[in-house]
């Protein structure tokens, strides 16, 4: 009724125009022309809403319990499970921002829930893969080292000495 009485006051006796003084009340500018037009002040009469049956409704008394003992338990500290998910989450994220940036996981240009989820799998497997690729690397590498090793070994010359002497060779070629 306030609101009624003010944008009367404010256009009629103060000739304030109806879009400024829409704004300043915070009113429809439509909602504010409809009103003056009207031959008396009546507050607007806006229908009641249905309370409708929701979707928690059947669970209603086990929310409750749940509220209930909750409300006993220390908010200060984490439980141990949402601790180990936090961790758990704080561990794969660098990893998930690796697969966006290097597996391509942001660029899906096809739609669909099924293609998603397929291209998150196939990402997956893809940084999988590369990880065990990095892992046979290393092996592989290790291996040649070992079995160069054993050569020199077998041949009787000694590593040590030749590493030193290959180090000077690379050294003098750069230094030309």
């Amino acid at each position: 009724m306030k609101t009624l009485s003010e944008l009367r006051r404010l256009v009629l006796r103060d000739k304030v125009s109806i879009r400024q003084d829409s704004r300043t009340l915070g009113v429809a500018r439509n909602n504010a022309t409809r009103w003056l037009q009207e031959p008396e002040v009546a507050e607007p009469r806006y229908p009641t809403r249905r309370l409708l049956p929701g979707i928690l409704d059947a669970l209603k008394e086990q929310l409750s319990t749940w509220l209930k003992a909750d409300s006993y338990r220390n908010k200060r500290k984490l439980l141990r499970s949402l601790k180990t998910l936090l961790k758990q989450r704080q561990s794969v994220k660098p990893i998930i921002g690796r697969m966006k940036s290097d597996g391509l996981l942001d660029k899906n240009w096809h739609k669909g829930a099924l293609v998603d989820t397929m291209h998150a799998v196939l990402c997956g497997v893809g940084h999988n893969l590369r990880m065990i690729l990095r892992c046979l690397r290393e092996l592989y590498c290790t291996w040649m080292k070992l079995m160069a090793l054993a050569l020199m070994a077998v041949s009787g010359i000694d590593w040590q000495a030749e590493r030193s002497r290959t180090a000077s060779r690379k050294t003098s070629y750069q230094a030309d």
